[in-house]
This record gives C-alpha cells, sequence and structure tokens, in this order.
C-alpha cells in the first residue's frame, strides 16, 4: 500500500496488514468506540435550525447545509 504519512510531505509504503494492524491498535489504545447511530442527519438539522433562528445575522440563502 502507498499512501502519504501524517506528518511532513513524505510517501510511505507499507503492507496492508501492518496498515490495518496500526489502525486497529490505534483505535484500541484511544478508547475509540462504535456509535449505535450516524449522528450527521441530526446535527446538520440542529444546525440549520440554529442557523434559522439567526436570520437577521446570516442571510436566508445561505444558511442550509450542503446535503
Amino acid at each position: 500500500m502507498i499512501t502519504q504519512a501524517n506528518k511532513g510531505k513524505t510517501t510511505v509504503i507499507i503492507y496492508k496488514q501492518d496498515y490495518h494492524d496500526k489502525i486497529h491498535t490505534f483505535l484500541s489504545e484511544n478508547n475509540f468506540q462504535p456509535l449505535l447511530k450516524n449522528p450527521t442527519s441530526k446535527e446538520q438539522t440542529r444546525i440549520t435550525n440554529t442557523l434559522q433562528q439567526r436570520g437577521l445575522i446570516i442571510h436566508k440563502k445561505k444558511n442550509k447545509l450542503n446535503t
């Protein structure tokens, strides 16, 4: 697998299995947990409603999120 390093402008060549192992280790060591439900649409609705309430500050045509 060829990918860009996370620091600097370096290209890295790594075996796919090693890459997957590193991801798994990172996620497990940092206590990441899967979400039961995708929160994206709920948050988009909340943000859109907030923007609509602030109609005097933000022009109404510019308060919709790109979906």
